[in-house]
């Protein structure tokens, strides 16, 4: 599969995948993270993903991306899947 292309669009980055009918932005991918967790994680969870989002380039993105798995990846496997 080829790599999602980046489009930027009001502010945010759009993902575009090969398929037409499934187009979200980051911002709502990570939003619906929070849907997996329990409430009382979402503080704590908030802070692990925002390096993720907010990461210099696609290599520090990737790093805070496995910190995240290490962390919530065996109490919360569909969220990292996500």
């Amino acid at each position: 599969m080829p790599e999602p292309e980046k489009v930027p669009a009001g502010g945010q980055e759009k993902v575009q995948s090969g398929a037409k009918s499934g187009e979200a932005t980051l911002i709502h991918l990570i939003r619906g993270s929070f849907r997996y967790a329990s409430r009382k994680y979402w503080d704590e969870l908030s802070r692990d993903l925002k390096p993720i989002y907010q990461g210099v380039n696609a290599d520090a993105a990737a790093d805070a991306l496995e910190d995240l798995e290490e962390k919530w990846g065996s109490k919360y496997p569909a969220m990292i899947r996500l």
